[in-house]
């Protein structure tokens, strides 16, 4: 899943995510992935972070902007 940031500074952002059905076996999250964050000038690579934390704080913040949204 890429995403390309125009605004200064520009990044390229790409989402990887692996389904592993069987982990629910194991007691782990079936849903694996990273986010690796790119310059979006020369493409060097910026970061990578573990998929699942960003995602968790990302359904945060979408509750927190809605319920805000929605209380007006």
């Amino acid at each position: 899943m890429p995403t390309l940031r125009t605004a200064t500074p520009r990044r390229w952002a790409l989402k990887h995510m692996v389904v592993a059905p069987d982990n629910s076996k194991r007691g782990i999250d079936p849903l694996q992935g990273l986010v690796a964050l790119h310059d979006g000038d020369d493409g060097s690579l910026l970061a990578i972070a573990e998929a699942h934390a960003l995602t968790a704080l990302r359904t945060a913040a979408t509750t927190a902007l809605a319920s805000r949204t929605l209380a007006r």
